[in-house]
């Protein structure tokens, strides 16, 4: 059967529960993932609200930034790609514009010569908008 295999082809399922085994379909194709790693890593990821600038990215994987605490921008300093990198692969980092209005921007700024798609940085500049990046050991990619 399809589904007790770790790998097969389907074009229709984005992800499902097979009794204890989660399914997720990506590329035309069916992948069984291990839950505990899953567990273990979505415990794993950190929160943080910033309501003050500039903030250094060191750890947090999702950061809420909320300019209207501070009264101006706030600034996101994002680490080298190095230093995200975590078993070969680096660990994407998301922020979100949480101020109650769109009075001020969130910018995140790259490190050193390092740039976000070709760029020193990038603003967020209207409420309840976010970004993804992750880096390619180079600079920083909007996912």
């Amino acid at each position: 059967m399809l589904l007790h295999g770790d790998v097969g082809r389907l074009e229709s399922v984005s992800a499902l529960q097979v009794a204890d085994d989660l399914m997720v379909f990506r590329d035309g194709y069916l992948y069984r993932v291990n839950t505990d790693a899953l567990d273990n890593f979505v415990s794993a990821l950190k929160f943080v609200t910033v309501t003050t600038s500039p903030f250094t990215v060191t750890d947090e994987d999702m950061i809420f930034a909320n300019p209207d605490t501070l009264g101006a921008d706030i600034t996101i300093n994002l680490p080298t790609t190095a230093s995200r990198a975590s078993g070969g692969y680096t660990r994407p980092v998301t922020v979100k514009h949480v101020g109650a209005t769109s009075d001020h921007d969130v910018i995140l700024d790259a490190s050193g010569s390092e740039e976000i798609d070709g760029a020193a940085t990038n603003v967020i500049s209207i409420q309840e908008d976010s970004i993804d990046v992750a880096s390619d050991g180079i600079g920083w990619n909007i996912i």
